[in-house]
């Protein structure tokens, strides 16, 4: 399924930004249009870690151009979007890579990942698929036209799913089962459940530069696809 090209057919939108060749003070200001002033700078994160956090909130600043701001909830860390001091509707998730981040924006809870195409996934696979998943898994899936790894393709849709629920990928991966069988918008189970409710999760898979992302959301609002808000 490819990601649609109007948004108005659309409920999700999702942005992504290839930040290696963007300064520090540029994607630090980029960020600032997304998060508070208390929350631009994490004290203890490396060069890199910081950087790839300024990205993930400078991507989320593309799809928030109303001025809104996100803040990870107190008990959860999942991302909740405020206009002014009011909570929004809105449901917002960030992820990143290395040199590439992406977020994601709806009306209902969404997750999102990227990771690159090329990423060996051999090993964290056996942490996040258990033996019987990794049996039936195929070898690789076509995804927009390109031949992707099933194994990097199932470890960033588990880790979009988890993003959805507002756990994060603390929990454990192998709570979450994507049913590749399925015709895409791929389908999931689960045997936990978390802060935020998601009625028929699915995983829409999508390809862009070299790059697989992965989005978890209710399925029929999957359908349509979804629309990339990117900005160089």
């Amino acid at each position: 399924m490819q990601s649609a090209d109007t948004p108005d057919q659309c409920h999700f939108r999702f942005s992504t930004l290839s930040f290696a060749a963007i300064s520090d003070a540029q994607l630090r200001a980029r960020a600032a249009m997304a998060v508070p002033p208390d929350l631009l700078e994490r004290p203890g994160r490396s060069d890199e870690r910081r950087r790839a956090y300024w990205a993930g909130r400078a991507a989320a600043a593309v799809l928030l151009s109303d001025g809104a701001l996100i803040r990870p909830d107190p008990q959860w860390g999942y991302l909740r979007v405020y206009t002014g001091k009011v909570e929004d509707k809105r449901h917002v998730n960030i992820s990143h890579t290395s040199g590439m981040a992406a977020a994601v924006l709806g009306m209902s809870p969404v997750g999102i990942d990227i990771e690159s195409m090329g990423r060996d996934a051999s090993r964290v696979i056996r942490r996040a698929a258990s033996a019987t998943e990794r049996q039936r898994m195929p070898k690789s899936l076509w995804i927009d036209g390109k031949e992707i790894r099933a194994e990097v393709a199932v470890w960033s849709a588990k880790e979009a799913v988890s993003k959805a629920l507002g756990l994060g990928i603390k929990f454990g991966l192998q709570h979450f089962v994507i049913d590749l069988s399925s015709d895409p918008p791929f389908c999931v189970s689960s045997d936990i459940s978390g802060p935020l409710h998601v009625k028929e999760p699915a995983v829409l898979l999508l390809q862009k530069n070299d790059h697989i992302i992965a989005i978890c959301a209710e399925r029929e609002s999957l359908r349509n696809g979804v629309h990339d808000a990117s900005r160089p």
